[in-house]
């Protein structure tokens, strides 16, 4: 099936993207920043070490000086300790 609307591609496919003619002048939509716009990374996490686990500040750097932080990060024990529920 082709559709105009997704540009020939198949509407009913998962990753179609829909465009609409009215997106730019319509009030019926609103724009869904990007991830990399909402400061998500390093310092986010820094952040919510320093105020919530302080004494883990120092082990949590260490694992942003190195590649694969973020896993590191998620699976660090001291949040295992402290959030668990």
């Amino acid at each position: 099936m082709r559709s105009a609307a997704t540009g020939g591609a198949n509407a009913n496919h998962p990753m179609a993207v829909i465009k609409y003619d009215d997106l730019e002048t319509s009030d019926r939509y609103i724009a869904i920043p990007h991830k990399n716009d909402l400061d998500l990374g390093r310092n986010l996490a820094l952040r919510l070490v320093e105020q919530q686990l302080p004494a883990y500040y120092g082990r949590v750097v260490g694992h942003f000086r190195r590649k694969g932080a973020y896993t590191r990060f998620k699976h660090c024990s001291c949040f295992s300790l402290r959030f668990r529920r």
